[in-house]
């Protein structure tokens, strides 16, 4: 039992730190897009729909990435 309790303290900085940097990329990937769409002179009603959309997604994954960096803080702890 000791063994399996060591293994997962171990195994769970690993998988946290993997959660994190999907979390940092998908929002970095988002930014990218959103910017992309920002540069056009015009956009189309369905295009500006879009970059809403890719908003409220960056926004909603930086919460999620703020979240889980506390809870390592916390955890830390």
């Amino acid at each position: 039992m000791f063994a399996a309790q060591q293994f997962a303290t171990q195994t769970r900085p690993a998988t946290q730190d993997r959660h994190l940097e999907r979390l940092k990329k998908r929002h970095e990937a988002l930014k990218a897009q959103i910017a992309e769409l920002e540069s056009r002179v015009h956009l189309t009603s369905e295009e500006a729909l879009s970059c809403r959309m890719l908003k409220k997604k960056k926004l909603a994954t930086k919460d999620a990435l703020i979240i889980a960096e506390r809870s390592l803080v916390v955890g830390g702890h």
